[in-house]
């Protein structure tokens, strides 16, 4: 289910969880970009990072080359990682990359979108709009990603989700960015419930059109509001701390 976000803190008071240390620092660190804590361009040194999370440098090693898998964060010939940062280019590309995921997902549905799915989907949609109303951001991220998630998953192919698996933490960034400027804009112009409306009556057409405008909307707001600032990365992007 989507917002069921586990903190470093369980692992470390010994409750019963399976991942691996490093995984939480990951996912701590990813938390701590997300919500504007670390901007693109900040130094992320192993050293601060153990001493704040109170482990030794390599999990915390461990994370962040993870991170630079993901491209959330960089290694600079200076051998230090740092946040990675986002341009116009940079946002172009990973929108056309979703689209054309999420696309080829949707035009391979065909027979099997059934209720189940169609409920699922909407169940999603449901919590991403209560999250809104309570001004839950990082849960409503993690809703808009489930939801994204499971439209590239109606192709049943394991291969494209995994690509699609791969851009998650940049697009983790842009979602959270994107709400930062408009709260609403996953649920304000219907564009989520228009698609899944198009998928229950089987018209894929609509439903890649639909998909089609609700990511351009998502991308002009964030490409508007890098313009509005240096250009250079998106300090003024960061999502406010909830």
């Amino acid at each position: 289910m989507c917002g069921n976000l586990v903190s470093l803190q369980a692992i470390m008071n010994g409750d019963n969880v399976h991942l691996d240390l490093w995984m939480y620092i990951r996912d701590e660190i990813r938390n701590l970009i997300i919500s504007g804590d670390f901007s693109s361009g900040d130094r992320l040194i192993e050293g601060d990072l153990a001493a704040r999370f109170k482990v030794s440098r390599g999990p915390v090693r461990t994370a962040l080359m993870d991170l630079e898998r993901t491209g959330l964060v960089v290694s600079t010939p200076r051998r230090f990682t740092q946040v990675a940062s986002f341009g116009p280019d940079d946002l172009d590309e990973l929108y056309e990359l979703i689209l054309g995921l999420e696309s080829l997902g949707i035009t391979r549905s065909a027979g099997r979108i059934d209720d189940l799915m169609l409920e699922e989907l909407y169940g999603i949609q449901e919590t991403l709009e209560q999250a809104e109303l309570e001004g839950d951001r990082r849960r409503a991220v993690e809703c808009d990603l489930d939801f994204h998630r499971h439209l590239c998953g109606l192709a049943s192919n394991k291969r494209l989700l995994a690509v699609w698996e791969q851009l998650v933490d940049q697009m983790r960034f842009v979602i959270a960015s994107v709400q930062r400027i408009d709260p609403t804009v996953a649920t304000e112009g219907g564009e989520h419930r228009r698609i899944i409306e198009a998928l229950a009556r089987e018209d894929r057409a609509a439903a890649l059109i639909a998909l089609q405008e609700h990511l351009d909307i998502a991308r002009t707001k964030t490409t508007g509001m890098h313009q509005l600032g240096n250009g250079s990365h998106w300090d003024d992007l960061r999502l406010s701390r909830a």
